[in-house]
């Protein structure tokens, strides 16, 4: 029984990690556009 729960208890927090990870992408994908669109507007200004 103790086994098993420790299992269940590790199955959720690795999905709960997974989630955060996705998470954690998603932002740093939307920052990286941050950065393109800052870089494409700076260098069009210079333009």
């Amino acid at each position: 029984m103790v086994k098993r729960s420790h299992i269940a208890a590790t199955r959720l927090q690795l999905t709960r990690l997974r989630l955060i990870s996705h998470q954690i992408n998603q932002l740093l994908g939307l920052m990286r556009l941050l950065m393109m669109i800052s870089r494409r507007r700076r260098r069009s200004g210079k333009l």
